[in-house]
Order: structure tokens, then C-alpha cells, then sequence
């Protein structure tokens, strides 16, 4: 897979960009669509979370804190869950090119994922560049931050991966998807903090692949806490373990997905 990922990079990496850009065709600001959107995101929370509707975790922390401490949340989310729908939908959107060229199918899958990617780097540095305006005093475990959301994303390239062939065979994977993310964002620390979930939530995080990284990223920017060895182990094992299933998932029914597609 690395060997083939190392032959064909030129074409993953350059259409990944190709993809980012049409994201936002036509659109006046184009690829600063990607910077705005999560901006105005963190915008909003503070906004909201100052002026219209101050809680007593954004009275303890600060509103602009907490905001952040929410946005450290709810935008590495986000950049999961478009990699993880983009990645499910990957073949059938290139169904055009499956049709004419013999390319590993798993190439299109990586190459959505990596745009997602690099929102998701876009999104934690917004994050960290807000928590330095609002007074955060920055720490070295900042720097785990970056390597940790690319995890979370890696997690998401690999669902989809996984995902991608059912896609092909059953269109309504893409929207049973979109409602279990929906489920699952509330059953995480994405909005709702653990303090604030019933007891039964909260043990529940400890089997919570989003929780592992949810954490670690708030724990690294806001308490100056580093991931345990056991939720670093975790937090690497997850995607490749998925990556590997998925991939001998797409190995196993390519012809069928050639024939359909």
C-alpha cells in the first residue's frame, strides 16, 4: 500500500488540491472558504457564549476560553466527519475514473482524505492562534495537538475507507451515515462536556474512539496535559487497524464494485 501510495503520489496529492479548490468553485473567496468557515465558527461560540447565553462553565473558565474549549471540540469534529463522509463516497464520485483507468480503488478514497486533512490542520491552528488571543498561556504540549488531530483524521479516511464499497452497492449509505455522526456527535465530548453527560456517559467515553482524541486535544491545549502511553497506542492502533480491514475489504470485492460502478 505505501509502495503503491509512493508510485502514484503525484496523482493523489495533486488532485487532493485539485478537489480543495473545487470545493468553493465559483465562490468569491474560493479556497479561504476553508480559514472563514471555522473562524466564524469560533466567532459565533464566542459571541454566543459572552453575550447571549453565559453558562456556568464559561463563567468558571472565561467566555472566550470556554468558547474555544468548544471549538477545540466541535471543529476537529467537523474535519472527521468530512473526511469520514467524503472517504464513504470516494468510488462513487470517481466512478468516471474507476471506469477508465486501473488504479487501486483505495488511491480516490486517500485522495478525498487528504483534503479533509488539511482542513482539519487549518482548524486546530485557528483554535490555537484563538486560544493565544484570549490569554491561554501556551505550553509544549501544544505541539502534540497537530499530530493528534491528524490521527483523528487518519481514523476518518480510514471509516470511509471501509465504508466506500457498501457505498457503491447500497446508495443510502451515505445518508445513514450522516445520521449515525449526528448520533454519535452527541454521545461525544464534541458540545457537551463530560462534566455535563449523566455518569453512564461518561464511562462510556473510555470506549469511545472520539473521546480519545477529543481529549487529548483539550487536554494538551488547555490543562497542559500530555495523552497517557495506553491512549497514544490507541489512538495509532485505531486507524491503521481500520485502514487494514478496509483495504482487504476493497481488495476483496474490487471486480464487483468495477462491475457496478
Amino acid at each position: 500500500m505505501i509502495n503503491q501510495l509512493n508510485l502514484w503520489r503525484s496523482f493523489v496529492f495533486g488532485n487532493a488540491l485539485i478537489e480543495m479548490r473545487q470545493r468553493y468553485a465559483g465562490t468569491g473567496m474560493g479556497v479561504l472558504w476553508h480559514v472563514i468557515q471555522p473562524l466564524g465558527l469560533i466567532l459565533v461560540f464566542t459571541f454566543v457564549f459572552s453575550e447571549i447565553m453565559p453558562t456556568r462553565g464559561a463563567a468558571g473558565r472565561g467566555a472566550a476560553n470556554f468558547a474555544i474549549m468548544l471549538s477545540a471540540g466541535l471543529l476537529p469534529w467537523l474535519a472527521f466527519t468530512d473526511a469520514t463522509s467524503r472517504c464513504t463516497m470516494a468510488l462513487v464520485d470517481n466512478a468516471h475514473y474507476l471506469r477508465k483507468i486501473a488504479l487501486p480503488e483505495w488511491l480516490f478514497v486517500v485522495r478525498s482524505g487528504i483534503g479533509s486533512a488539511v482542513v482539519m490542520l487549518i482548524s486546530v491552528a485557528l483554535v490555537l492562534a484563538a486560544a493565544l488571543m484570549a490569554g491561554v498561556v501556551p505550553s509544549v504540549t501544544w505541539l502534540v495537538v497537530p499530530v493528534v488531530a491528524i490521527l483523528f483524521s487518519s481514523l476518518g479516511i480510514a471509516i470511509g475507507l471501509l465504508l466506500s464499497p457498501i457505498h457503491v452497492f447500497v446508495r443510502d449509505t451515505g445518508q445513514v451515515l450522516g445520521l449515525v455522526l449526528q448520533f454519535a456527535m452527541w454521545l461525544s465530548p464534541v458540545i457537551v462536556l463530560e462534566a455535563s453527560m449523566p455518569k453512564r456517559l461518561r464511562i462510556l467515553q473510555d470506549f469511545n474512539p472520539a473521546a480519545w482524541y477529543l481529549r487529548s486535544i483539550r487536554g494538551a491545549l488547555f490543562d497542559g496535559v500530555l495523552p497517557s502511553f495506553w491512549i497514544w497506542i490507541l489512538m495509532v492502533a485505531a486507524p491503521i487497524v481500520v485502514l487494514f480491514l478496509g483495504q482487504r475489504f476493497v481488495r476483496r470485492v474490487r471486480s464487483d464494485v468495477r462491475d457496478v460502478i
